[in-house]
């Protein structure tokens, strides 16, 4: 199908843009998220992103039936998990999910991916819940240096839940059963990839009070390894000051 309004585009080059802008949107999503969450990067760049990001997911909800069916899947799942914590996301979900409702005689979803994908995001989400808090419990066992005791089970649960990988494995699922081109099974990948790099880049900057001395009398927001790690000498002289 072509999406990028290109009967002057080939294939090669449409699925080229396709693989290029779902990298992007991981990357753009990821940062809001994190400029808003942990304010480790800065909340105008990522207010003035998130309406560009915004507009090229739409677009693609409107002409892509196929990312129509794989963002609105992550939209509800992510709202159902309630994972909409910021006004940035509230803003840009809340627009996802009513562009069907606006614009519904041109928009069309796959109803068997998106009903598939959907489910997946759902498990995902709160897959991704249990991994963070058995993540942080390891973590704080390693600090206080007490042995903590897990399944191969959990280890290999908590890898699959902290990569979101049941919707990967129902793309790929989709793909080969070919309800869905396998670009689609590739894209998201790309999509994933820039979403984590972005909260690997993400946690490895400082907290705001560091990186921002005039605000220094703030409480400064760290990133989850940060908020369990110990005090460095340096920062324990200074809260005891």
């Amino acid at each position: 199908m072509t999406i990028f309004t290109a009967s002057l585009l080939p294939g090669f080059a449409n699925n080229l843009l396709l693989l290029v802008a779902y990298l992007l949107l991981g990357i753009a999503v990821k940062y809001i998220d994190q400029a808003f969450d942990y304010r480790v990067f800065n909340k105008k760049i990522a207010t003035a992103i998130a309406f560009p990001t915004a507009a090229v997911m739409g677009y693609l909800v409107v002409r892509d039936p196929y990312s129509a069916s794989i963002f609105l899947a992550v939209a509800l799942g992510v709202a159902v998990a309630n994972k909409i914590d910021n006004i940035a996301f509230r803003i840009g979900i809340g627009t996802l999910i009513l562009i069907p409702v606006f614009f519904s005689e041109y928009v069309t979803l796959l109803w068997l991916p998106f009903g598939v994908l959907f489910l997946g995001a759902v498990v995902d989400e709160f897959g991704n819940d249990w991994s963070d808090r058995h993540s942080k419990e390891k973590l704080k066992h390693h600090v206080q240096k007490k042995p903590f005791k897990q399944t191969d089970q959990q280890i290999i649960a908590s890898y699959f839940f902290s990569h979101r990988s049941t919707m990967k494995i129902l793309l790929l699922i989709l793909a080969l059963t070919n309800h869905m081109p396998p670009v689609y099974f590739v894209a998201f990948l790309l999509f994933d990839f820039g979403y984590g790099l972005t909260e690997k880049i993400s946690f490895r900057i400082r907290p705001a009070r560091l990186r921002n001395p005039r605000n220094h009398h703030k409480t400064p927001v760290k990133t989850p390894l940060e908020a369990e790690a110990p005090a460095t000498p340096m920062e324990a002289a200074t809260a005891t000051t």
